[in-house]
This record gives C-alpha cells, sequence and structure tokens, in this order.
C-alpha cells in the first residue's frame, strides 16, 4: 500500500494541515484533517494545534568538579532564569569529547574504570536538563567506586540550551 503526503488548505475555515494518507482522492480519507488529535500518527501539521516556539537559546560551559572515589555526588547547575510563568518545555544539546549529544533523560558526561577491570564502565557521571519555576537547571549525578583507578576529573561540557514559550 502507497501512502501519499497530503497538503490541504481549507478556505472557508482557515485550516492548514499536512497528513499522510492511502488514497490520491480528495473526497476520501481526509479523517486527520476532521479530527487531528484522533489521527496523530499521520499527521505531520495542523494549524489548529499549538507548537511549541523556542523563545531563547542559551549557550555557554558548564563546569563539572572532581568527584573522588568511594562518592555519591549530586549538584544542580543553575543556568538562567526563564522568566515565564510556569514550568516551560526546554530541550538542549551538549559536546562531550567533541561528540554532540542530546539532552535527553540522563546524559553519560564520563564513565570511570575500575581497578583490575580496564574495559568495566560501571561509574559514570550524569547530567539532566530541567528547569523548577523560576530557573533553567542542569542536575548532575555522578557515583564512584571505591577500589576504581583514580576519582572522576573536572570536566568542562559546552551546553546550547532552547527555551520555549511552551509551558507543561
Amino acid at each position: 500500500m502507497t501512502t501519499y503526503r497530503r497538503f490541504v488548505l481549507d478556505a472557508a475555515s482557515g485550516v492548514v494541515a499536512i497528513y499522510d494518507t492511502t488514497t490520491r482522492d480528495l473526497a476520501l480519507d481526509n479523517e486527520p484533517l476532521s479530527a487531528p488529535l484522533s489521527y496523530v500518527s499521520r499527521l505531520h501539521f495542523d494549524s489548529r494545534l499549538q507548537y511549541p516556539r523556542v523563545v531563547s537559546t542559551l549557550t555557554g560551559t558548564l563546569s563539572l568538579a572532581s568527584v573522588p572515589q568511594n562518592t555519591y555526588y549530586d549538584h544542580e547547575h543553575v543556568i538562567a532564569a526563564h522568566g515565564l510563568g510556569g514550568f516551560p518545555y526546554v530541550e538542549g544539546k551538549v559536546q562531550i569529547g567533541g561528540v554532540g549529544r542530546a539532552l535527553s533523560g540522563s546524559t553519560i558526561v564520563q564513565q570511570q574504570d575500575i581497578a583490575g577491570f580496564p574495559l568495566s564502565k560501571g561509574y559514570m557521571r550524569h547530567i539532566a536538563l530541567g528547569v523548577n519555576a523560576t530557573h533553567i537547571v542542569i542536575e548532575e549525578y555522578a557515583v564512584t567506586y571505591a577500589l576504581s583507578l583514580t576519582s572522576l576529573p573536572s570536566l568542562s561540557v559546552p551546553y546550547e540550551i532552547y527555551l520555549t514559550d511552551t509551558l507543561l
């Protein structure tokens, strides 16, 4: 079965939509136009829906301190005030060793070798992007092993964060 992408401009209602359909017949298979939220898997765009808009881009470098052996460490890094009344949706990315990584969920930024097991990387430092009522934050979590070869050294992590106008 062939899938076609349909662009529709309904002049009467002023609605613009883009969605997938299985027919070229414009009189058939218009469910995503009439009920977009019931056909989200087929919908690419609908002018009646609200989409997040990036209102600010923040760039900088996160300085992560050294974490000694046999330690649990957590720290909240305040990036900036967001100035919105609520909890805005944010997205971001970081550079780890020159490689770009999305800040989605808990992002591993550093791993620790364990003494006697040089290929084992069981202990790590994670960061997670988030917001509170007033600020954009990055939460840092690290657990180090007592028998590790070294502590986790300090680390500089360049970031780019996108603040949207959409409140969660």
